[in-house]
């Protein structure tokens, strides 16, 4: 039997029309350190294609709101403030693991200025996942759990600490559509075995937000939360797959290579893709080296382009695709719920 919860994009287009409440949680502007400063990421820009689209606007840029600041100056009131914060917890009180865990990543939104800095010095100095979440909880935060099974480039994936996490912490988990289906799929499990809430969110950071998000019958975004909390929500999924990761890589072989004429939000444009060698790559091409050299630049970017056009698909399976999904996999056949 089809899952009622998971919809079709006609169908979402439709609801919108219809009035429904529809939000992407999880974007990046150009104020995120792994986000190209060029036009089509700017905050501005964003905010515009969610509107054209019939999204309530929402950025969520890795600790930090400088973006949400600057639309703030120019009137954008009605943008829901939020932030995509880091924490690696060394206190977990409601967690039975003997290894260390992961870094987490958890989108609070509905926030004030106060919220982020107080969030953030949790995160930061305390590491105390109870202390963050209890924050959270008292100041009517929606704080869903992104990509639960994803770990940063050198941690080890405690993967006996996410159901625990699931069931302890967060009332709702994300879909992520940077994510290929088999780590969707556990996400989804787990969720449905504790009666978690779920929405689905783009985590796009080229400026094309949009492509995944949930809708429900609401009026403001509190009623809206609270429909995601019980589960009465639809959701438009999006997987990870070879032909879209493909796309992905074109279009930030051609950000990398674009230089912006518009205002600077963050100092520096630092990749990070969960591929060593491939941040490795961008990296050297953002250096002053080939940046300062024309012929340089252009050679490299055509070379990656027809590199990718060639092999992209390929290699995009190979290392990201398939090791994921067979990791998603292998996790579900060993499962243990937490009690």
């Amino acid at each position: 039997m089809k899952d009622k919860l998971f919809i079709s994009k006609k169908k979402a287009k439709k609801l919108i029309k219809k009035g429904y409440f529809a939000v992407d949680g999880h974007i990046h502007s150009s104020a995120s350190y792994d986000v190209a400063d060029v036009p089509e990421t700017h905050p501005k820009a964003i905010v515009k294609r969610l509107r054209k689209k019939g999204l309530i606007p929402l950025i969520s840029d890795h600790d930090s709101i400088a973006g949400l600041e600057l639309l703030n100056k120019n009137k954008n009131s009605d943008v829901i403030w939020a932030s995509e914060i880091k924490i690696k917890p060394e206190y977990a009180r409601k967690l039975d693991i003997s290894e260390p865990m992961h870094t987490l990543h958890i989108t609070v939104s509905d926030i004030t200025k106060k919220d982020f800095e107080v969030l953030e010095e949790i995160a930061s100095n305390y590491k105390d996942l109870d202390m963050f979440m209890d924050y959270v909880n008292k100041n009517n935060i929606k704080a869903p759990l992104n990509h639960a099974y994803w770990q940063e480039s050198g941690e080890k994936l405690n993967k006996k600490a996410i159901p625990q996490l699931i069931k302890n912490y967060f009332d709702v988990v994300e879909v992520n559509a940077g994510r290929p289906k088999e780590l969707n799929n556990l996400v989804i499990k787990l969720a449905k075995k504790y009666k978690k809430g779920i929405i689905a969110a783009s985590d796009n950071h080229t400026g094309k937000p949009g492509t995944a998000y949930s809708l429900a019958k609401a009026s403001n975004y509190d009623e809206y939360w609270e429909k995601v909390k019980a589960r009465e929500n639809y959701i438009l999924r999006k997987d990870m797959t070879p032909i879209k990761l493909y796309l992905y890589a074109n279009t930030v072989i051609d950000q990398i290579f674009k230089t912006s004429n518009i205002e600077k939000i963050k100092m520096n444009y630092t990749p990070q893709y969960g591929v060593r060698a491939l941040d490795s790559i961008v990296t050297y091409i953002l250096s002053e080296k080939i940046q300062s050299n024309y012929l340089k630049k252009k050679i490299f970017h055509n070379s990656l382009l027809l590199t990718n056009q060639m092999f992209g698909h390929v290699v995009g399976w190979l290392v990201y695709i398939k090791p994921n999904n067979d990791l998603g996999k292998a996790i579900d056949k060993e499962l243990v719920f937490s009690n």
